[in-house]
Parts: structure tokens; sequence; C-alpha cells
């Protein structure tokens, strides 16, 4: 077992947070914690490794009859385990980090999170991705709609789609921004008065925007009751091969979900709560898995994805 290694040892973190902590600590605290991390068993043999109270054998940490203390007079460089780095190096070469971090910043973060191997984000293929037009200005509208939620300000846009709408002067209270990994784009969820409804717009519909007038309701919270009445559940079961699993759990990776494997089945049983106007994209979604899921409950999304299969089975029928 490697001591700083984060895929040979599950006490990694453990040992990194006492290590970056720099404070004396407690035996109970130190044994509790392990218990979380071990299933409420306690590992005597990494125990007394790592924190021997024996004068003498204390490695990282010595024990003064009281607490545990640190033994290093020098900062000890704690490296960045490989998901960290990988997120790091996902926020610095992000399409839209210049949106919300400054070029000094991301420069810092691309060395931070460069260990040489000298890998790029863009070595990585993508598939299954919708191909999509970015919008023009899109940073620009990132930043006017971030200031409008952040001041509480109405926000007033033109929403056109050629061929399809043309809304012009339009207002509404904005709440949040989401982005779809998938889609590869950004919504900006918002309150519409004119209409009493919330609502979800592409950025890359929207044009000339700006800042209005301020709003005093607490939006926010009139928004998060809207989504609890509004929040469905599916339950699917879904075959564990690779490739399905993998794309399963990244279709469904911006969704609120649990995942339990039926070891009885020989089954993955995925819990997906998703928003009521979001429905058709995730039944899209469930049947392009093909056999590989199958819907539990409910009965509706059932027979939504059956009558689609039947559907399509009369259009292509000889």
């Amino acid at each position: 077992m490697k001591l700083f290694d984060e895929t040979e040892n599950k006490y990694y973190e453990l040992i990194s947070y006492y290590v970056c902590r720099r404070e004396s600590f407690t035996d109970s605290d130190v044994k509790r914690r392990m218990m979380e991390i071990n299933a409420n068993e306690m590992d005597v043999s990494v125990y007394d490794a790592i924190f021997s109270k024996e004068e003498g054998l204390g490695s990282i940490f010595t024990y003064d009859e009281t607490s545990f203390q640190y033994v290093l007079e020098d900062v000890f460089p704690i490296r960045l385990n490989r998901i960290e780095r990988e997120a790091l190096f996902a926020v610095a070469e992000f399409a839209y980090s210049e949106g919300f971090i400054n070029k000094k910043t991301i420069d810092r973060i691309s060395k931070v999170a460069n260990d040489g191997t000298g890998w790029s984000l863009d070595d990585i293929k993508i598939r299954n991705q919708d191909v999509r037009v970015k919008s023009g200005n899109l940073v620009k509208k990132i930043s006017i709609i971030i200031e409008a939620i952040r001041t509480s300000r109405v926000l007033c846009y033109d929403n056109v789609k050629k061929g399809k709408y043309n809304y012009t002067g339009s207002k509404a209270w904005p709440v949040k921004l989401e982005y779809s990994f998938v889609n590869d784009s950004f919504r900006v969820c918002a309150y519409v008065p004119k209409e009493e409804r919330f609502i979800k717009i592409s950025l890359d519909t929207l044009e000339n925007i700006t800042i209005g007038e301020p709003f005093e309701r607490d939006i926010e919270e009139e928004y998060s009751d809207f989504m609890k009445e509004n929040t469905k559940k599916i339950i699917l079961e879904v075959d564990p091969v690779q490739h399905i699993i993998e794309r399963c759990f990244r279709l469904f990776s911006f969704y609120d979900r649990q995942a339990v494997y039926d070891t009885s089945k020989e089954k993955y049983r995925l819990e997906l709560k998703y928003y009521r106007f979001d429905e058709s994209e995730v039944i899209r979604d469930i049947m392009s898995l093909g056999s590989g899921a199958v819907v539990l409950e409910p009965r509706g999304i059932q027979m939504k994805i059956y009558n689609r299969i039947v559907a399509a089975y009369n259009n292509y029928k000889m």
C-alpha cells in the first residue's frame, strides 16, 4: 500500500487533511474518521502504522499523551491527486473560463495543474454530443446575466430563433444559469411576470441583452418551491455493460441521481430526478440507450416510450 497514492490508499484524503491542517488532533477524532471511511470498522494495522503512540515510532505524527502533533517543521507539499489535477485542467481550458476567471488566475491554475505529462482536454474526443453553433458574444451574455442575478435586476432581451419565433422587448427576472455538457449549451432560468411562470431560455437564442430596473420579490425562494412542485422521478434498470453504464451516467450527469447495484439481478438500479419541462429530453436519452435500460417506474413514462417505439415501428415497417 502506498501512503500517498490516492488510487491505492483509501486513507489518502484523511492523511492529507491532517497534514495540511497542521494542528493537533485527538486519538478519538482520528479513530472516528477512520471508522467513517471503513464502514464503521477499525483498521488497527493501518492505525498503528500511521498514528503510532510509541515513542520514536511516529513518522508523520507523534503522540504527546493527549493528542497527535505534526512532526515536520517545514511545509509538506501535498500533490494534487489525479481527479483534482484533471478538474484544474478542465477549469483552465474550459471555453468559457475567461467569462468567470481573469487571465492571470487561469495561467496560475494551468501552471499548478501541469504535471509534465503534456496532455490536454483537446486530446479527449467527446462522442455522442450534439453539435450546435455557439451564439456570438457568449461570454458577454453570461456576464450581463450574472450581474442581473447578483443585483436582483430585470433582464431585458430579444428571444429569436429564425424560422420558429421572434420575441422582442421581453423582460424576465433571472434566477440562475445552467450548463448542459451533453448539448454544450447555457440556459438561463427566469420568472416572467407577464405570464406568471418560470421558464428556461437558451443563451444561443438571446439577443440585445440589457439590465433593467431592480425587483424586490424573493424570486429564489419562489423558484425553489416551483422546482419542488415540478420535480419528477424515474427509476431505471441498466445492464452492467461497460459502454452502456458509461454512456448512461454521462447522459444523466447533470441530474440529481442515485445508483445502486442489485447483485441478485446483476443490474444497476438508477433513480433519477428531473424537472417536468425536461421530460422530453430525458425520454429521448433513455431511448438512446436501447435495450440496455428499462424503465421500472413510473407507468406514465413506460407508456410514452412504448408509444414512441410502436410509432417508429409503424413508420419504418415494410
